[in-house]
């Protein structure tokens, strides 16, 4: 009897420790939503830190489009390419005289040089106008002829005086504003003559203006003149126009664009010619597509008179019966 009840007594005590057992196991390991045991799935952070990255920080570097198909010529140079691009100048003489075709001279495109005759009727007004439309202004001065054609007002001759020779050229350039240089308007005899040619290019020299030969005469000592008063000088390598034909003139550009090709820059003088200006209104935008800069004829000169030989073809002068002799 005692047995069973020592058995009775045990059997309760293992009893009343495993019922405390599971009640300890339950309060800590066993409670629900203990973050070591927990099989629920963590809360997503707050929706204003979920937002995409904004479409400016994902967007990718674009790769290369192709260049279009259509896009075959080169750009035009900038300004500031004129020092190393290939440089062409055109001169137009003759200015002052015709209105409506000094008009159409001064409103070509691009930076284009107007020679304006001393004294001309409309001379100021055109060298005005032109000043404004960004062309650069000369004067283009008469000299005399090996034929002794009539000069126009103004003309210079070799045997004027010192004093009359100074006093005509001053009140040359006084009768034109905006003037930068000076170019000869025939001077077939005149640019010949060394001593007229120094009283020129000392004036010129002190009046800080350059020269351009127009070079009416193979026998010209004008730029070696010009070269040893230190006057800023180049000559002229192709005449546009003395066949007034638009096929003529075309041979002529072709011929300018040949020489500042070969040499870097060419000189071209034209005239105010209904055929020359309708040949260059479409011809001088196409310049810059071929690589090549129209610029005003200053920045071609050299004090040094370092520039390159004439070939054969920009020595060509004028026949005899032209204006130019």
């Amino acid at each position: 009897m005692k047995q069973l009840t020592t058995l009775f007594l045990y059997t309760a005590l293992a009893l009343c420790l495993a019922l405390f057992g599971h009640s300890l196991w339950k309060a800590t390991l066993g409670k629900p939503g203990t973050p070591e045991f927990s099989t629920q799935p963590r809360e997503l952070p707050s929706a204003r830190f979920s937002q995409p990255v904004p479409a400016q920080q994902e967007q990718l570097p674009k790769p290369p489009q192709p260049k279009a198909s259509t896009i075959e010529l080169p750009e035009p140079a900038s300004p500031s390419d004129h020092s190393s691009a290939i440089q062409v100048a055109i001169i137009i003489d003759d200015v002052g005289y015709s209105l409506p075709y000094g008009r159409e001279a001064a409103s070509l495109p691009g930076a284009l040089t107007l020679a304006v005759l001393p004294h001309s009727p409309h001379g100021v007004e055109l060298a005005d106008l032109g000043h404004q439309q960004g062309k650069e202004i000369m004067l283009h001065v008469p000299m005399s002829t090996v034929q002794h054609r009539k000069l126009d007002t103004g003309g210079l001759t070799e045997d004027m005086s010192q004093q009359e020779f100074e006093t005509t050229l001053m009140d040359n350039l006084a009768s034109i504003p905006h003037v930068r240089g000076l170019n000869n308007h025939m001077g077939s005899e005149l640019t010949q003559h060394a001593q007229p040619m120094q009283w020129l290019m000392a004036t010129l020299a002190q009046k800080e203006l350059f020269f351009i030969d127009s070079r009416t005469s193979a026998g010209s000592v004008a730029l070696q003149t010009a070269e040893a008063n230190r006057v800023p000088t180049r000559k002229r390598d192709v005449f546009l126009d003395n066949i007034r034909t638009p096929e003529a003139i075309g041979r002529q550009f072709d011929t300018l664009i040949q020489l500042a090709q070969q040499h870097g820059s060419a000189i071209a003088i034209g005239h105010p010619y209904p055929e020359t200006l309708a040949y260059l209104n479409q011809a001088v935008p196409r310049l810059s597509r071929q690589g090549i800069n129209l610029v005003p004829v200053s920045r071609l000169l050299s004090r040094t008179g370092s520039q390159k030989p004439s070939t054969q073809a920009s020595e060509k002068l004028p026949s005899q019966n032209t204006i130019y002799n």
